[in-house]
């Protein structure tokens, strides 16, 4: 098997960054406004957690929603479906077809 065809590289190629791994973790248990989950990883500046954010619901592993009230944003957990790619079913279970 080649390195470009294994799935665990599609999934490290998918959480590559600083802080990716510590986001996807703080949200597991569900949804997080922004300020909550800053404090999850104090240390990323605001410009660097927002453009891994932006990353992570670009691949479809978060969502973002926008409350009404007094436009308030949420971040929450978007469950990894199956797929060639990833070789993750919707548990998260890598190597696993659904």
């Amino acid at each position: 098997m080649r390195l470009s065809e294994c799935p665990v590289r599609a999934a490290i190629d998918v959480i590559d960054g600083k802080w990716k791994p510590i986001i996807v973790n703080a949200l597991k248990p569900g949804t997080l406004r922004f300020g909550q989950l800053r404090r999850h990883a104090p240390e990323a500046t605001r410009k660097v957690l927002t453009e891994q954010l932006r990353e992570l619901e670009k691949d479809q592993i978060i969502t973002r929603k926008v409350r009404a009230e007094m436009g308030a944003s949420g971040i929450c957990a978007h469950p990894l479906r199956a797929d060639s790619r990833t070789g993750s079913d919707t548990n998260g279970k890598v190597g696993q077809e659904a």
